[in-house]
């Protein structure tokens, strides 16, 4: 059977090499700290809204508010655009992740099971466009947003986020180590055309963890085994 066609820096991962037990709790606690590390932004702004305005500037800062209280909490919600704010970002969280997924999927598959001319480098300009980072281009992005007319609307805000180069290269190498045996063996023409293919096949969706094949044999054998001793002991 033909193995899939993996990039260099994707063939190690296909076999991992198993840290040593030192190695795996240097690593566990490296993850602990790094952690804890990404957790400190999160607790801050927590205990800045809790935090009154005038102590906020406080040097040096409260780690923890010796003065807590809710007025920021009931300032805005007082806000007269409060609703209008919490449904711009529901339309612009559920929007932009629904075509992300459906646009990176599609790119992805294309780069990593269709192979074309030019595949390979249209893939490292995906590349090249994560090193930007995004205030150099935001400025650019807003010149065109406005000449094309959508400042101030649902468009303007949505559509410059709806392709992300990260997702389709997350996306890209996650379905490049799916077999590709199954999509070419499947006809087109029976409903196996790469919709078909790319929905059922290729597209991520949450699995339930399956027991060993053996794992109910064992377990009856196991009963088998105690079944003298429980009648002794009675």
């Amino acid at each position: 059977m033909a193995r899939a066609r993996l990039d260099p820096f994707m063939r190690d991962m296909t076999h991992p090499v198993r840290p040593t037990r030192l190695g795996a709790t240097v690593i566990l606690l490296v993850l602990i700290v790094l952690s804890l590390a990404a957790l400190v932004p999160l607790y801050w702004m927590f205990a800045t809204s809790l935090t009154p305005s005038a102590m906020t500037v406080k040097l040096p800062p409260e780690l923890i508010p010796t003065e807590p209280t809710l007025d920021n909490y009931s300032t805005v919600l007082r806000q007269p655009n409060f609703g209008r704010w919490v449904f711009n970002s529901l339309v612009q969280a559920l929007s932009v992740t629904a075509v992300t997924v459906a646009t990176a999927s599609m790119a992805g598959y294309a780069l990593a099971k269709l192979p074309f001319r030019g595949s390979r480098t249209l893939f490292w300009l995906f590349i090249m466009s994560m090193m930007l980072p995004f205030e150099a281009i935001l400025v650019p992005l807003f010149l065109v947003v406005t000449r094309l007319g959508m400042v101030d609307t649902y468009l303007g805000l949505l559509l410059p986020l709806m392709v992300s180069p990260f997702s389709i290269f997350l996306m890209k190498q996650f379905i490049q180590t799916l077999p590709s045996e199954a999509a070419r063996r499947r006809p087109r023409g029976r409903g196996g055309g790469g919709s078909h293919i790319l929905g059922g096949r290729a597209a991520p969706r949450p699995t339930r963890p399956r027991l060993p094949r053996h794992h109910h044999v064992r377990c009856a054998m196991e009963r088998l085994r105690l079944a003298p001793r429980r009648h002794a002991l009675e």
